[in-house]
């Protein structure tokens, strides 16, 4: 039973990350670009890889517009 409790609590640890991940890259998609199209907001909240995440933060960090990172996630 103790491994179970574990095994839950290391998953809402991890969907926790994975929340925080997705509202980071819309955090930063919204402080350089404005709204975000409720669309793309969605597309990211459903992303669940850490690593893609990741990939995506830098990504709205360095991209030169919403539809050039829309491209980049598209692809």
């Amino acid at each position: 039973l103790k491994e179970k409790a574990m095994t839950l609590a290391e998953q809402w640890r991890e969907e926790g990350r994975e929340a925080e991940a997705q509202r980071s890259v819309v955090d930063v998609l919204e402080t350089r670009f404005g709204c975000v199209p409720e669309g793309l907001a969605e597309k990211i909240g459903h992303e669940p890889d850490l690593a893609e995440l990741r990939s995506l933060h830098i990504q709205a960090l360095k991209a030169s517009s919403i539809e050039d990172f829309a491209s980049h996630l598209e692809g």
